[in-house]
């Protein structure tokens, strides 16, 4: 899985966050470990909700690729 915009995705889900209303706005950073780097998105409270602006930069979904 090739990466062509590495490093867009945690500056993207910084500003989306902020956007959204930062911490008040119950969606929260996260990351997983993607092809020897990583990969930044934003999930909403218990519901796990993902919101991915970069989610297009892949070929295949990342939840596939780290379920093991």
């Amino acid at each position: 899985m090739k990466n062509e915009q590495p490093g867009n995705c945690y500056v993207a889900c910084e500003a989306l966050w902020h956007l959204l209303g930062g911490s008040a706005s119950g969606w929260d950073p996260e990351y997983i470990r993607v092809d020897g780097g990583t990969h930044w998105f934003l999930v909403l409270g218990t519901q796990r909700l993902i919101l991915d602006p970069t989610a297009a930069q892949f070929t295949e979904s990342l939840s596939r690729k780290n379920s093991g």
